[in-house]
């Protein structure tokens, strides 16, 4: 089967005629081939570990239309045949539904001599998988009864306000960028990125498809509708500060129109370098005329909350509250399905086209909630014996609940089909699941459990360590 990944063109692989230069595509099939394999838990880096090296000793590119700038760009990457020596990496290059060129790499299996060495098995088990004739989709569901806890490819997203912590914090082996990664989308469902399993008998399924053939088998009695996954999950990088933001709730979408949607969402810091800060929630010193003149004249620094950023805090960030996420900051970040922001103020930077990025202030204040000055912030627990308990951080939300467990010993728990659990090491590895359907993720790694799955444990995989993760249902 195929796989996907999405990226977003940069001026800089562009020509004089303003399209892709011919050359870049070649590097686009290595991007999709790299990502296809890290997704599948064997990257680059593992097999060169190990001895083993993939030079390129032939290349095919064929080319019926041309990207341009900021074109959002699916690789389709996938194996069409392998020998004990060789394999062939076929790659598409999709704008939506357009295919704008394809080719494939012939890869050789080679030692630190040079000298050919037969495939590793591991390999093997992952160009099996991912046979795959071009044309034909065949894929199986499992049962609802066979359904076990599943791990997604997290989808990297450039920014120009990323950060480092997400390979020097959480040691995570990060894709080729031109632009810093700001965000990691963990679990998506839109039309422009939809999140795919990497491991068991599902592997190369999205999310979308899960959602559509098992219903509330997957999403659990609570979920209000079974047409897609109610909530996206990120992670967020920022080396420098984002911009000042609002996004609007359901009244608000409904004045605005042009396909807003309404996004409620919350912060989890996972870590907080020295100085870093968090910025959210209206202040009780101006009225709203006042704070309307101020933030269309760019007056906007000091009319927020503004807090020290510690691990293990917490924000509830409703949907019309004004925020800015401080340079420093590795958040989980919990939302609705919606990619709606509007932008008040970007602190006078420019984007990567080295142009001011484009602000939405009326927009904006149509969408702030003007009577809500309540502080978004939940501080962490800070007692000593706040240990293997369950503390519920959001649990008033309509749209999620989130708990965060702290564990010195296995945790039991039950889905019970009402809701999906979508588990979050944050310190420590841990194992989830029961029996033979198990998972286990490293800090800042996520396993969803769906609805139908019922009673499993936590456990973590160093008895030593206190463990902490975060667990976010309907």
């Amino acid at each position: 089967m195929y796989f996907d990944c999405t990226y977003r063109v940069p001026y800089a692989d562009t020509d004089q005629m303003g399209v892709v230069y011919y050359a870049n595509y070649l590097e686009y099939f290595e991007r999709g081939r790299t990502e296809m394999l890290r997704a599948l838990g064997l990257p680059y880096s593992v097999l060169e570990q190990e001895g083993v090296f993939l030079p390129v000793v032939e290349a095919h590119c064929e080319y019926m239309g041309s990207a341009k700038y900021d074109d959002l760009l699916t690789f389709r990457s996938y194996v069409e045949s392998f020998s004990r020596i060789k394999l062939r990496v076929c790659t598409q290059v999709l704008r939506g539904e357009e295919l704008l060129v394809k080719g494939y790499v012939v890869l050789g299996c080679v030692n630190g001599e040079k000298r050919p060495v037969r495939m590793p098995q591991q390999l093997a088990d992952c160009c099996e998988k991912l046979l795959w004739d071009g044309k034909t989709v065949k894929k199986d569901f499992v049962s609802a009864e066979k359904l076990y806890p599943l791990k997604f490819a997290p989808v990297y997203q450039e920014r120009v306000w990323g950060g480092t912590q997400m390979a020097d914090v959480l040691k995570r082996e990060l894709p080729p960028h031109t632009a810093p990664i700001g965000e990691a989308w963990e679990l998506c469902d839109r039309d422009d990125v939809n999140s795919k399993v990497i491991n068991g008998d599902l592997a190369g399924f999205s999310l979308s498809e899960l959602v559509r053939y098992y219903g509330r088998n997957l999403l659990g009695s609570k979920a209000r509708q079974t047409e897609r996954f109610p909530l996206l999950m990120k992670l967020i990088d920022a080396g420098e500060k984002l911009s000042l933001q609002v996004h609007p709730d359901d009244n608000a979408c409904q004045l605005l129109g042009n396909g807003a949607e309404s996004k409620t969402e919350m912060w989890y810091i996972l870590s907080a370098l020295p100085g870093a800060n968090i910025l959210a929630g209206l202040g009780n010193q101006y009225s709203k005329n006042h704070l309307i003149d101020l933030l269309r004249a760019g007056s906007a620094e000091g009319l927020l909350h503004d807090y020290p950023s510690r691990p293990g805090d917490a924000y509830y960030i409703p949907a019309g509250t004004l925020h800015a996420i401080g340079a420093g900051n590795l958040i989980l970040e919990i939302q609705q399905n919606s990619d709606t922001t509007y932008r008040i103020s970007d602190w006078g930077r420019k984007g990567s086209d080295g142009k001011p990025r484009e602000l939405h202030i009326e927009q904006g204040i149509q969408s702030i909630n003007f009577v809500n000055r309540n502080s978004p912030r939940i501080a962490a627990a800070v007692d000593q014996v706040a240990w293997n308990r369950k503390i519920n951080v959001v649990s008033n939300c309509p749209y999620f609940n989130v708990a965060e467990l702290r564990m010195t010993e296995p945790w039991n728990d039950d889905t019970r089909k009402e809701s999906f659990h979508y588990i979050t090491a944050v310190n420590a590895p841990v194992r989830v699941g029961r029996e033979d359907k198990f998972a286990d993720i490293r800090p800042g790694e996520s396993v969803l459990l769906p609805a139908a799955f019922g009673a499993y444990t936590i456990q973590s995989l160093d008895p030593a360590a206190k463990c902490t993760v975060v667990k976010t249902t309907l």
